[in-house]
């Protein structure tokens, strides 16, 4: 009998302490809207370019290589041919917005203000009340 009063009482206590998402929103935020972050991703592809060229002049055949850019500089004869190429690329960006949003929060009536004012005083006091019953119902030695 001691352990269903004493779980009746638990049970009592833990559940008068729950909100609902609405009743958190009505009684605690006070603003009309609430920042809240957005992730953006951005893709940007950056197309090949290709470009060949010709002039004279008397020098090597040799290739230049630097990260995505390759020139092929070749001499044939008293021509020399330059081809360039920059090899395609994509590129990655994340944002972090900031975005307000708003809140549809309803003016509470009279009485239900007086409802969430009553019903907290009621949780202390049944809260008390728990604690006083089960400082009666438990056994203590006669000294």
């Amino acid at each position: 009998m001691k352990k269903l009063i004493t779980i009746l009482c638990i049970t009592s206590l833990l559940s008068s302490c729950l909100y609902t998402k609405e009743t958190a929103i009505k009684k605690f935020c006070k603003a009309d809207s609430i920042p809240y972050s957005i992730i953006v991703h951005d893709t940007f592809v950056v197309q090949s370019i290709k470009v060949d060229t010709m002039f004279n002049a008397s020098l090597d055949t040799f290739t230049i290589i630097k990260d995505r850019l390759v020139i092929h500089y070749k001499k044939v004869g008293e021509k020399i041919f330059i081809q360039g190429e920059c090899k395609a690329d994509t590129i990655y960006k994340t944002k972090l917005i900031q975005v307000q949003i708003p809140i549809i929060k309803p003016k509470l009536a009279w009485w239900e203000i007086a409802y969430l004012n009553i019903r907290n005083w009621l949780a202390v006091i049944g809260f008390i009340g728990i604690c006083i019953g089960i400082y009666i119902i438990t056994p203590r030695k006669n000294t």
